[in-house]
């Protein structure tokens, strides 16, 4: 039975919850990321190049993409008045988001760095990827630094 009434959807566990639009940076903040991350990864500047992204991503909320918090919703929901699942817009959202932010981190590799991710597919990959490739390697070294004077 089709209802053209779509305000309200009801989640798994049974409980009916206004449909809302998602929130989020918009695009085209995001689109133009690449000119504030002036800094591309290498295999020795990790620290400074974090340094560069994080506030970023703070400033436009979407560090939970980064410690995954933050998971892909369920790609279908259920509608009050529909017998089947509908498309779950959150989810569409957030897929669309999290392909954004994975090509602004893949634009700010160097080809080097970028051979390491190769084949992942969202955001929270590379960034876990590279921050255990990278993380202990930047924090040997400002040891040694600091050893050093």
């Amino acid at each position: 039975m089709a209802n053209t009434n779509r305000s309200f959807i009801s989640s798994e566990n049974s409980t009916t919850t206004p449909l809302v639009s998602p929130t989020s940076p918009s695009t085209s903040s995001l689109n133009h990321a690449h000119h504030f991350l002036s800094i591309k990864l290498t295999t020795t500047n990790y620290l400074l190049w974090k340094t560069q992204l994080v506030p970023f991503l703070h400033d436009q909320k979407l560090l939970d993409h980064i410690d995954g918090t933050t998971r892909c919703p369920s790609p279908t929901i259920t509608v009050f008045g529909y017998d089947e699942p509908q498309p779950n817009p959150t989810a569409s959202h957030w897929k669309g988001q999290d392909q954004l932010l994975l090509s602004l981190l893949i634009s700010s590799l160097n080809e080097t760095v970028f051979s390491l991710v190769v084949g992942l597919n969202t955001y929270h990959e590379v960034w876990s990827t590279l921050e255990s490739t990278f993380a202990s390697l930047s924090n040997t070294r400002i040891l040694n630094l600091h050893m050093q004077l």
